[in-house]
């Protein structure tokens, strides 16, 4: 229970997970879990919750995500694309 209080403390601070765990000595994961509950609460209990929730129309850019980098692209024919 007291390091509940002292997460929340220190978020109120506006520190982040990783600061957190070190000052506290806790697991990073355990203080991001914590966090992330805490912020959810507070999302829940917001007046304009539904307002900040996706919604209406959505425009979504085209990103690649994984695979191989700039430099690693290959022709189908397995030479480098630089000619």
């Amino acid at each position: 229970m007291d390091d509940w209080l002292r997460i929340v403390k220190l978020f109120e601070l506006e520190l982040s997970s990783r600061k957190i765990a070190t000052q506290l000595e806790l697991p990073y994961k355990t203080v991001w879990k914590a966090v992330m509950v805490i912020r959810h609460a507070i999302f829940c209990h917001a007046e304009d919750a539904n307002k900040i929730l996706l919604s209406g129309e959505i425009e979504l850019d085209k990103s690649d995500f994984g695979g191989h980098g700039k430099g690693n692209r290959r022709e189908p024919s397995g030479r480098t694309g630089q000619g």
